[in-house]
């Protein structure tokens, strides 16, 4: 008799126990979620497709005063173990070459990745200058396109500020010299420019100078609005930079960015774009030489470059002496 009340007593505390715990579907987390009396979560059970079966995850049955259980990790180290068998079993069953040709893309992207992080910087420095002249040309544009253009021969000898188009973007500011109604220097911001022509007007009052500096010929056209002599610059002795590859691996072409030294710091916005390399040579180039290198003019100082493909980068600093002509040759390290 005692045995039977005994039996009883159980039944009836687990029916009791088995009434505590409630199972509701979570259709938004697409999973059923089981709960205590109090309607604290106490664990959740989720459909693993992958093995094709119901999975359960316990919650901490000691819920926090905030009401947030202790995080659980939902890592399965068995179904991780056959994920990593199954890629090495397709790695296995590829060819030398197909593995050649993996390798070689993780290098490629591992390369990109560390070139980015290298010019991110200067790339960003130089296209902020560039937008910063391109917005003073605009403003310079629309405050000058109605101002009467004045003829040279209507002014006396000496130094003016005159204007020329930029990139059809607008005007920028440049100075000239004109003695007896001639143009006969130029200068534009960092070095005299030698003219070698400039009587052509293109419209009223502009003239089209055909120009070259330190061996390099340029056609541009230039204004004068206001016939106030000005100071005569300071203009300083020119000097070449040439960047040139005999490598054909570079992966693309090459990108320079230069950063100019002034007063003995490297400004923060002193950024000069230096060009693009599209082609290796066989041969050293000649100072005069244009075709598959970049040929900057500067002005002589302490500059600092970026040179930049795809895969590949470079950076040194380099001192320019007047009418020097520095050559850098840009090879695969």
């Amino acid at each position: 008799m005692k045995n039977i009340i005994l039996i009883l007593l159980l039944l009836i505390l687990s029916s009791v126990n088995a009434q505590k715990t409630t199972k509701k579907y979570n259709s938004l987390q697409e999973r059923y979620e089981y709960f205590d009396q109090n309607g604290n979560m106490i664990g959740y059970e989720k459909y693993n497709s992958l093995m094709e079966q119901w999975e359960y995850f316990s919650t901490s049955r000691s819920q926090s005063k905030s009401g947030y259980s202790n995080p659980q990790s939902n890592f399965d180290p068995e179904l991780a173990m056959k994920v990593l068998q199954a890629k090495q079993r397709r790695y296995d069953a590829l060819s030398q070459t197909e593995k050649m040709q993996l390798a070689a893309n993780r290098e490629y992207k591992r390369k990109k990745r560390y070139v980015y992080k290298m010019t991110k910087k200067p790339a960003k420095k130089l296209d902020k200058n560039i937008v910063k002249q391109q917005k003073k040309a605009e403003r310079n544009y629309n405050k000058f396109k109605r101002k009467k253009k004045l003829n040279i021969n209507n002014l006396d000898s000496g130094w003016y500020e005159c204007y020329f188009l930029w990139n059809d973007l607008g005007y920028l500011k440049r100075k000239l010299l004109i003695n007896d109604g001639n143009i006969v220097q130029y200068f534009n911001g960092r070095h005299l420019v030698q003219i070698r022509d400039y009587k052509k007007e293109v419209r009223r009052n502009v003239y089209e100078l055909k120009a070259s500096l330190y061996g390099i010929k340029f056609n541009f056209s230039v204004f004068i609005i206001d016939d106030t002599n000005i100071k005569k610059p300071d203009i300083k002795k020119p000097t070449k930079l040439l960047f040139y590859t005999k490598s054909d691996n570079i992966n693309g072409s090459i990108s320079v960015i230069l950063r100019r030294k002034n007063k003995g710091i490297f400004k923060s916005d002193d950024y000069l774009n230096g060009g693009v390399i599209d082609h290796y040579i066989y041969e050293s180039p000649h100072c005069n030489q244009k075709k598959y290198i970049r040929n900057v003019v500067l002005t002589p100082g302490k500059y600092k470059y970026y040179a930049f493909s795809d895969t590949e980068f470079w950076t040194d600093e380099v001192i320019l002496k007047p009418y020097d002509c520095r050559k850098i040759n840009l090879i695969n390290n």
